[in-house]
């Protein structure tokens, strides 16, 4: 499986270290990339601790799974029009997203969730969305080929959760066993 990192400007850090830390200790994915819809050949976090270099371009035919972080790239998603078509050409080729914290709300600012799927977000508690799930115990959720998850906290659970949707649960504990020492 291959995975393209949709990285703008100010991500937060830890969703998009621990997450593909995560994917890569998995072997499930042949490639990860990163792809700057700025045009940026390198991309640096909201904390400055990750700088991450980036590919200006891709094909959407390469890639099975887009990962969108949040922070405040998510903010600067909603007026990516690069950004904005990369996921069109996912979700239209049925490929899987994978979006975490203010990102969700971004996809659905961006009109790009779907009428009849809801998903889990990052809020300050001034969302009304019908579509945002409120149970302030949910913390991961999925529907159809879009998995989300609530907040930096939750980075690890999404990462399990997404390996547990796209290659079931049995591969998915083992892992976490064995990143634990648990083999």
């Amino acid at each position: 499986m291959k995975l393209l990192a949709l990285t703008l400007s100010k991500f937060q850090d830890l969703e998009m270290v621990a997450l593909l830390s995560i994917f890569k200790a998995s072997k499930k994915f042949s490639k990860i990339d990163f792809y700057s819809p700025e045009g940026k050949k390198s991309v640096t976090g909201q904390f400055d601790i990750a700088n991450i270099n980036t590919l200006t371009s891709y094909n959407v035919d390469d890639y099975d799974v887009v990962y969108i972080p949040g922070g405040q790239g998510a903010t600067l998603l909603r007026n990516s029009l690069e950004g904005k078509k990369c996921l069109e050409e996912f979700i239209k080729n049925n490929k899987w997203v994978i979006a975490i914290c203010d990102a969700p709300n971004a996809l659905e600012d961006l009109g790009l969730i779907k009428d009849n799927q809801k998903y889990i977000s990052w809020s300050s508690g001034e969302m009304n969305n019908p579509k945002r799930i409120k149970d302030e115990k949910t913390n991961v959720f999925s529907l159809g080929k879009l998995i989300t998850g609530r907040c930096p906290v939750v980075t690890i659970d999404l990462a399990f959760y997404s390996l547990e949707v796209i290659f079931g649960e049995e591969f998915s504990k083992s892992l976490r066993n064995q990143l634990m020492g648990k083999i």
